[in-house]
C-alpha cells in the first residue's frame, strides 16, 4: 500500500536531481510510473520501464491517456538481461513483487555522482 503523496514525492526526487536515466522494473504500470514519466519530462532524461510482456498493452494504454507516452521506452525483456545495459542510472525503482527484486538490485549501474 503507498502512502498518500508517495508518487509526488518520486516525481519532485527524480526531477531534483534532473535524472537523466531513469530505469524501473514494474509488474505493471502504475501511478508511480506515470510519476517517473513527468519527472523524465521535466528534466528532458531517457526513462526505461522494464514490464512483463502480458500487461505492456494495458500500460501503453495508461501513459498514452497520461499525455506521456513520448517519455516513454517499454521494454519486456527479462530485466536481468536488460539492466546490464542501463549504464550510469540516476534514479530507479524496483517493484519487489518479483520475487528477484533483491538480485536486480545488484545488476544496477547507479551512476555515482547523482
Amino acid at each position: 500500500m503507498q502512502q498518500e503523496g508517495s508518487n509526488e514525492f518520486v516525481s519532485a526526487l527524480a526531477a531534483g536531481m534532473k535524472a537523466k536515466l531513469i530505469v524501473e522494473v514494474a509488474s505493471r504500470a502504475s501511478p508511480s510510473t506515470i510519476a517517473l514519466a513527468a519527472a523524465a519530462r521535466q528534466t528532458g532524461g531517457r526513462w526505461v520501464s522494464i514490464l512483463p510482456v502480458p500487461v505492456l498493452d494495458e500500460s501503453q494504454e495508461v501513459i498514452k491517456n497520461s499525455g506521456l507516452k513520448d517519455q516513454v521506452e517499454f521494454r519486456t525483456e527479462d530485466p536481468s538481461k536488460i539492466l546490464p545495459y542501463c549504464e550510469n542510472i540516476d534514479f530507479s525503482l524496483v517493484d519487489c513483487k518479483d520475487e528477484n527484486y533483491a538480485r536486480l538490485f545488484n545488476l544496477l549501474d547507479v551512476n555515482p555522482t547523482r
